[in-house]
């Protein structure tokens, strides 16, 4: 894989060997997650990273590779869950005549060679090609790539500072502007868009539950062929004729489900304080979908077969928002300017990755998450977990603060500081509603 890729890359390799290794990457998501390189499925496979070899020379050896399966125990400390497969010999065969016919129109014959005489199985040791002190080499070079990144690391605020030179705080207007490159640019780089063809959201309930205040359905949706929405509306009583109530999009976590944002009696989890009952309670039109990291490491799986297509859960979550709010537009009752949004630990992480590019949602509200997110991943120093750190999101905070300060709007962010666990601190919460939502009535037309 090295070889093909330093091959590829750098004309001053005259000539690259390959063994045990070229073939199609269909199931790229099943080997080790190192592999799993983002985006490049949407432009690359090893035919087409062949192809930048040409016309310097290329041998593909179609010899036995290594097979492995890399399994972690559930709930266990581990890498990523992987496995690699000795490539077939038709296989590589094809592989490597899709690459002569990329190469075709370059006119230069012979640059790619594949032996049909190739080495047995029982002549190529994998095991046995190791250098003398090969594990002390390993932990040279993983310290060093560590090092390496962790200057990188101390270097990110700048870099990102330099990043986000393009924008205007001449006014909130020439802000927003000035902000859409950089929404496309997250949009497509590092979210990753779904561009599906939508079917219409052909809306199906069924009611499950009332209450004097409410009545729950559930709802399911069809966002593409095979492609669904399933979520919970609360619905309010006493709405009258011609009134349009604001909306609530309640997220749930890592594992939950709609019925994990309810009450006790049916199904709530008393991490989230019955808050989507509260909000219908309020009046407000809720709604809770169901979002895809749910069943343990399977949506880990999921995340691995995005991934190369340049893709992540958000870009799946962002395809049935849009779906939501294409349905919310068929709702009388429904202000459609006036929908926010809630989410909860993964609902947390999703409040700052989707609506930032949905300008359909009016404010946003991220609990249980919100933390420099950069440092958090990528620190070997610090013992991060799922616990929040307070000095880290006070820093990251600022931030946000700071650029509402110079846009002369600091009335329209705020933070509560919450001194206690995995959680949503309940009135807090629904005070950022009333507050907020009703600067967006008075910001109307």
């Amino acid at each position: 894989m090295l070889a093909l890729y330093a091959g590829a890359l750098d004309p001053r390799i005259d000539e690259t060997a390959v063994a045990g290794y070229f073939d199609r990457r269909d199931e790229l998501w099943r080997e080790p997650v190192d592999r799993n390189v983002f985006g490049l499925l949407c432009a690359f496979s090893d035919a087409e990273v062949a192809v930048l070899v040409a016309p310097r020379k290329l041998t593909v050896l179609a010899v036995p590779g290594p097979v492995e399966s890399l399994t972690r125990e559930m709930g266990k400390e581990g890498g990523a869950p992987g496995r690699l497969v000795s490539p077939e010999p038709d296989s590589v065969r094809r592989e490597a005549a899709l690459a002569r016919e990329l190469a075709a129109p370059l006119k230069v014959g012979g640059w790619l060679t594949l032996p049909e005489a190739v080495p047995t199985a029982a002549t190529v040791a994998w095991s046995a090609v190791r250098l003398p002190d090969a594990s002390a080499r390993e932990r040279r070079i993983v310290e060093g790539m560590n090092g390496y990144s962790q200057h990188l690391l101390a270097l990110s605020p700048d870099a990102r500072r330099d990043f986000l030179s393009r924008l205007d705080y001449a006014s909130p207007e020439a802000y927003d502007r000035s902000a859409e490159f950089y929404r496309a640019y997250y949009r497509e780089e590092v979210m990753g868009w779904m561009r599906v063809a939508k079917t219409a959201p052909n809306p199906r309930s069924r009611l499950l539950y009332e209450t004097p205040a409410y009545a729950c359905y559930d709802v399911v949706l069809d966002v593409a062929q095979d492609f669904i929405l399933h979520g919970c509306l609360l619905w309010p009583k006493g709405i009258r004729e011609g009134e349009r109530r604001p909306a609530v999009v309640v997220q749930h976590g890592r594992g939950g489900t709609p019925k994990t944002v309810m009450d006790a009696e049916h199904g709530g989890r008393a991490t989230y304080h019955a808050i989507a009952p509260q909000l219908a309670e309020k009046g407000y039109v809720v709604f809770a979908p169901q979002n895809p990291y749910v069943f343990e490491d399977r949506y880990r799986q999921l995340v691995r077969v995005a991934n190369p297509l340049k893709l992540t859960l958000y870009s799946i979550i962002a395809a049935q928002y849009e779906q939501m709010f294409a349905w919310f537009a068929t709702l009388p009752q429904v202000d459609v300017k006036r929908v926010a949004f809630i989410g909860q630990s993964y609902g947390g992480k999703t409040a700052v990755r989707v609506p930032p590019v949905m300008p359909g949602f009016c404010l946003t509200i991220s609990t249980g998450d919100f933390n420099e997110g950069v440092t958090k991943m990528a620190s070997t120093l610090h013992p991060f977990s799922f616990a929040l750190w307070d000095e880290f999101v006070g820093y990251e905070y600022a931030r946000v603060r700071q650029t509402y300060a110079k846009l002369k709007i600091p009335e329209r962010t705020a933070i509560d500081w919450f001194d206690g666990g995995h959680e949503i601190d309940v009135d807090p919460a629904l005070t950022f509603f009333a507050k907020f939502f009703s600067m967006c009535e008075a910001a109307r037309p």
